[in-house]
């Protein structure tokens, strides 16, 4: 049973779901209409910190390529003469 439930002639009478679930999209629209509210914005502290995890990341993905390169290259040099 949905709002607004009233008691009638013995039984409980609610409002149909659909009725009740177009009222509360209204109400929320309505609210929102009225008090609308802005993303909040970072702090300098926040972008600072953004701005060192996206160098701490890029720094990563260099440092793991590098390794890769290097590991490829150690193993062509030990296939290509390495043993003799």
């Amino acid at each position: 049973m949905y709002q607004p439930i009233k008691f009638s002639n013995g039984t409980w009478v609610g409002t149909p779901q659909a009725d009740w679930e177009t009222q509360q999209k209204a109400d929320y629209e309505a609210y929102i209409k009225a008090h609308p509210e802005e993303a909040p914005k970072p702090s300098a502290d926040q972008q600072a910190l953004a701005q060192l995890a996206l160098v701490v990341a890029q720094n990563k993905t260099d440092q793991d390529k590098a390794n890769a390169q290097l590991l490829l290259a150690t193993a062509t040099s030990q296939i290509n003469g390495g043993t003799k």
